[in-house]
């Protein structure tokens, strides 16, 4: 219709708030219709009027005030396989004009964008990562027009309002060949009875009041623990510590408004700056003078850079000073838009017990969880293995004791170490039961060292792990799924803060002893130093490589082990460190620690205006070790020491586990399918024997197993292999270690989630570059987009120079952001400006640190010729069949260290060699492999 034909247009209660129509052809165009109670009005802007265009991208837009609240409603069509990338170019220019608005934080839009987001094609990738850039996500994921041969989901509802708010539902309604959609808004209700406040229960841990605290530890003597009995020790200083620590930090109840907080940047200075210009401003008005009101005008203009500035200050400062830089920036932002802080955390509304009836007391809660996290461990242990356990069935190679060269030394703690065990803790404001935070024992640390050196080596001595640190505080943390069922949360136990200066302890001397009797296996790659992600992943790829490459046939079973830490056997355990020669006092410790610990469950609930905590009973813990520990992981690695040589190689076939604390990946590779299948199912049942004894439960739903091939490969098969009759499903993709590893090593879909990720992180620079210095911006910059790209870079860094550059140009955008420039200027001489990589530049530097880490096992050419050549000092590059042999890390690592100049490549051997080698890859910016090679 056209605009004169709309102004006849009648329906019942509605009436056109905003249109568009199409002014070259007949037909189509967008229309808002508004129930006319409602607060609403067409809202015109010229750089989405200039979006505009017949077919390609038909918008209008309506602006509402509901509830308080005001956002903006836009309509959106465009014509099927038209022009899919100017669309998304144009929709990525409306949500930038969108972000502009200054009265309106929150926009909707909908409509017909025929874009199937049931595809996974490019363009949909594309479109999502477009959500992702401006912090918008898409709402309907089911099929809005189905027909005879296909069903997708072309219309759709874009947002980002907050998702609690938002619901969609789909209607047939029989007007059209697509179905409808209805959205619900849930606005909250904001009127003059809402209680605006709460009340909180709270402890001042201000710099003040911990330096009293500090100055009262340091004047104590502390006689009473040094004169008291060996095994009451603890209790006697903890009744000391606890005494002046609820004196000097007691709870209040606060009162905690729930509206617009203070801006803590507006200095007094600045408000008596506001109220002058107020009183000039009336003084002008009233004389009529024009000079006065120009001066006036300055004055304010003046003032609102001081604003700006001293907003960017502050934020800068917040930032510059946060502990996690990623959390600092989401609470600026989320306080920016005006999302909401106020959601309640650690609170359930209801649950369902076994009985499926819904329990909503926070108190029965609180049990009801604390029971199921208790029992599902009883659960899962009873269903494995019956035949007794200890470490002579425990389907390893047994120790024998006589080759441990090095005795156990349990040696006391001084003064000096435990200065450094305490300085090394992270500055946490979290806390266990005693409601002690980390950063008060780092702040009080010193005043602390004498007694607490008492009290770790008594402990030591006698082989007692004070009763009290064995107490945990369980909070259930929401996965996915439905909120009502009790197995879609996991337990996150917080132990009380002087229990980890006590595990520090031992874990450097366990540490020791197993580092000086070479107890680790190769194959373990978690919680050791020298060791990581990277180097499980290099060798996870590397051998499939490798295999490839030879013409082998491999196979990747990655396992899953449920609740592996939480089912360890406590006699077990202490057998296997008995055989690892920990002496008998020793022993008794770990026993002391291990046994008789307990937990409890909170949960938080809102009564009336009064925040309450709701603990249940203690309940107490029988298997595992303490979740949140330092020394948790340390002894699971000593509960599986030893699983990688119950593997034998059969028939040819080499076997290998690839493990990172209780990830564990089995890689087979062998000449033929047929003596694959047979190593395969040899190997996974020995495993699984191995498990079983060891109170372990593989669980077969979850895991999975993967056949690697060139992208060429035809014949690949399935491997029928099953975990208790449970068949072991074959996929073609998996999240491992934190990538996305997929069968042929292309890492395309990594390079999606990546991008998706990256997106994110633009979205939180560009809303703070309003309030940030380019320096904050550039460690935002790090912490949100550098972080995701450099993880496992040296690994997935051998996908398509189309995948990179995908990468890249997400870069530049940032690069854009940060120093405010235009779309197309360009940013390759400022990647050195500020100090950031590419990515190719990054790829570059992770490939040759990670030959640094082998050069022990690399040949130069000189030890395999005589001859004086140029590059006789080069590094010997591996002989290869396959173009698919370059995805090696250390391949190409080698490629890159021996085209470097000599006077770089010959500091390797030195420390500090990584900032050198980035600072010599700076002032080179590459935006592709073959630009460093040439």
């Amino acid at each position: 219709m056209k605009p004169n034909e709309l102004q006849t247009f009648y329906l019942e209660s509605f009436s056109i708030t905003s249109e568009y129509s199409r002014t070259t052809t007949t037909g189509g165009g967008v229309v808002i219709l508004s129930e006319r109670s409602l607060n609403s009005k067409a809202l015109r802007l010229e750089k989405i009027e200039e979006l505009t265009e017949d077919k390609l991208f038909e918008c209008c837009v309506a602006k509402y005030k509901i509830n308080k609240i005001s956002f903006v409603l836009v309509g959106i069509y465009r014509k099927p396989q038209l022009q899919t990338l100017e669309f998304l170019n144009r929709l990525d220019k409306l949500f930038e004009t969108l972000a502009g608005l200054k009265d309106v934080k929150n926009s909707v839009i909908a409509g017909d964008f025929n874009l199937n987001v049931l595809n996974t094609s490019s363009e949909i990738q594309k479109f999502k990562n477009i959500l992702k850039r401006h912090n918008f996500y898409y709402l309907v994921d089911f099929p809005t027009r189905v027909t005879s041969n296909s069903s997708t989901a072309i219309d759709n509802i874009v947002t980002n309002f907050d998702k609690s708010l938002t619901q969609v539902t789909g209607i047939v309604t029989a007007l059209s060949d697509h179905d409808g959609q209805i959205f619900e808004l849930n606005l909250p209700v904001v009127n003059g009875l809402e209680k605006k406040f709460e009340y909180v229960e709270f402890r001042d841990f201000s710099k003040n009041n911990m330096s009293v605290f500090k100055n009262v530890l340091s004047n104590e003597n502390w006689l009473t623990m040094y004169l008291a009995d060996v095994d009451k020790k603890f209790e006697v200083f903890n009744s000391i510590f606890q005494y002046n620590f609820n004196l000097i930090f007691p709870k209040k109840k606060v009162k905690k408004y729930l509206g617009k907080s203070k801006c803590s940047w507006i200095s007094d200075k600045l408000i008596m700056e506001q109220k002058d210009i107020v009183e000039l401003t009336k003084q002008a008005k009233r004389s009529g003078s024009e000079d006065f009101m120009k001066y006036c005008k300055l004055k304010t203009k003046d003032y609102k850079t001081k604003l700006v500035n001293a907003k960017k200050t502050f934020y800068d400062r917040q930032i510059r000073n946060s502990d996690n830089i990623s959390k600092k920036t989401w609470q600026i932002i989320n306080k920016e838009i005006g999302k909401s802080s106020n959601v309640l955390k650690g609170s359930i509304n209801c649950i369902k017990n076994d009985n499926d009836v819904i329990i909503s007391d926070p108190l029965s809660i609180s049990n009801c969880f604390n029971n199921y996290f208790i029992d599902v461990i009883g659960d899962l242990i009873q269903n494995t293995a019956k035949e007794p356990q200890s470490a002579s069935h425990s389907g390893a190679n047994v120790l024998d004791q006589n080759l441990i060269q090095n005795p156990f030394r349990c040696n006391p703690v001084d003064e000096k170490e435990l200065d450094r065990i305490i300085s090394s803790l992270k500055n946490k404001s979290s806390s266990g039961h005693d409601e002690v935070p980390l950063k008060l024992i780092k702040y009080v640390g010193k005043s602390l060292l004498k007694p607490l050196v008492h009290l770790i080596n008594s402990s030591l001595i006698t082989g007692n792990f004070p009763e009290v640190l064995k107490v945990s505080r369980v909070i259930p943390i929401f996965k996915k799924g439905e909120k009502f069922k009790m197995n879609n949360y996991r337990p996150v136990s917080v132990l009380p803060s002087l229990s980890k200066i006590y595990e520090r302890v031992m874990y450097s001397r366990l540490v020791d002893h197993l580092k000086n009797n070479d107890l680790f296996d190769r194959q373990q790659h978690g919680f050791r130093k020298g060791k990581s992600i990277t180097s499980a992943l290099l060798e996870f790829t590397e051998t499939i490589i490798d295999s490839i490459d030879k013409g082998d046939k491999s196979i990747g079973v990655f396992m899953d082990l449920s609740k592996a830490f939480d089912s360890i056997s406590h006699q077990v355990l202490l057998d296997k460190l008995k055989v690892m020669g920990l002496s008998n006092l020793s022993l008794n410790w770990f026993r002391s620690y291990l046994s008789d610990r307990s937990q409890y469950v909170e949960i938080t609930s809102k009564q009336n205006t009064l925040v309450v905590k709701h603990k249940s009973s203690t309940l107490k813990i029988k298997h595992g070790v303490p979740q949140g520990s330092i020394l948790g992981p340390l002894l699971f690695l000593c509960y599986i020491q030893g699983m990688p040589s119950i593997l034998n190689n059969i028939n040819g076939t080499k076997s290998n586990l690839i493990l990172y604390a209780d990830d564990s990946n089995l890689i087979v590779t062998a000449k033929t399918y047929e003596n694959l299948e047979i190593a395969c199912k040899e190997q996974l049942k020995t495993i699984q024997t191995y498990f079983q004894r060891n109170s372990l439960f593989l669980n077969g739903c979850k895991t999975n197993q993967m056949i690697f091939s060139t992208v060429q490969s035809k014949d690949i098969l399935e491997i029928p292999i099953s975990v208790k009759q449970t068949k072991i499903e074959k996929i073609n993709s998996i999240k491992f270690l934190g990538l996305n590893v997929d069968n042929n090593l292309s890492w395309d879909g990594h390079i999606k989630y990546l991008a998706s990720k990256i997106s994110s992180g633009l979205y939180i620079l560009r809303r703070m570059s309003l309030l940030c210095s380019t320096e904050t911006l550039k460690s935002i910059y790090y912490a949100h987009v550098h972080s995701h790209l450099a993880y496992g870079l040296a690994i997935y860094g051998g996908t398509s120079k189309k995948n990179l550059d995908t990468i890249l140009i997400l870069q530049k955008k940032a690069l854009r952001t940060i120093l405010n420039l235009e779309e197309r200027i360009s940013v390759k001489e400022k990647f050195s400006t500020l100090e950031i990589p590419t990515i190719y530049d990054q790829y570059i530097l992770e490939c040759i640190m990670c030959v640094g880490s082998n050069l022990d096992k690399l040949d130069t050419r000189s030890n395999i010729h005589s001859y004086h050549t140029r590059h006789r000092n080069n590094l010997d590059l591996p002989q290869h069949k396959l173009s698919f042999y370059k995805k090696k890390a250390t391949y190409m690592g080698i490629k890159f260290l021996n085209h470097l100049p000599t006077n770089i490549k010959s500091k390797i051997y030195e420390k500090g060699f990584r900032c050198f080698l980035k600072k010599y890859l700076l002032q080179r910016p590459c935006y592709s492999l073959e630009e460093f090679f040439s």
